[in-house]
């Protein structure tokens, strides 16, 4: 927790640099057209831009396509087939071109858009097992990014357990849309 109004976000490199991927894919270059089916309100798209502005503002997400491809890999490593010659020896796994850095990526964001964000997660990575992300997927490592972001927020203070969840989403949902607005 890092004010009142922000809260800290705390992922692994692979986990920010395979984020940072999606968003910039499927958030910023298509803007959110793969997403459609999956938001569910007009405050979640923006949400999704403050958390991709956000993630763009941490230096360790500039890596490059390699960077990318070594993070989807440690976040969803698929199976590998163990060769062994004739004299019983197994070649050893050819390493990713880059390995992102082993320390933790911070960053801040709004309140609002977190509290959004985290029942956006909650309704699509847990509820729809992300079935309407399918066509904003396009490795299974997003997939596990996104639900890493969704533990992160769990635990979360950013809304109050005093007043009813329902009308806190309502609410950061309008303030996000009104310091949004034209």
């Amino acid at each position: 927790m890092t004010g009142r109004n922000t809260f800290r976000i705390v992922l692994s490199a692979a986990e920010a640099i395979v984020l940072d991927g999606w968003l910039r894919r499927e958030v910023i270059a298509r803007r959110c057209a793969n997403l459609s089916s999956a938001c569910a309100h007009a405050a979640e798209p923006v949400a999704l831009h403050a958390l991709a502005a956000s993630l763009q503002a941490t230096p360790g997400t500039a890596g490059g396509r390699s960077m990318l491809r070594a993070a989807r890999e440690m976040l969803a490593p698929e199976e590998t087939e163990i060769i062994v010659d004739l004299l019983g020896h197994e070649d050893d796994p050819p390493l990713p071109d880059a390995c992102p850095p082993e320390r933790d990526e911070r960053f801040d964001l709004a309140r609002p858009e977190t509290l959004v964000l985290f029942e956006f997660l909650c309704r699509e990575v847990d509820e729809q097992k992300g079935r309407n992300l399918s066509h904003a997927l396009v490795v299974v490592g997003e997939f596990w990014a996104l639900n890493s972001l969704q533990n992160v927020l769990e635990p979360g203070d950013f809304y109050s357990a005093s007043r009813d969840y329902q009308l806190q989403l309502d609410d950061a949902r309008s303030l996000i849309l009104k310091r949004n607005s034209p």
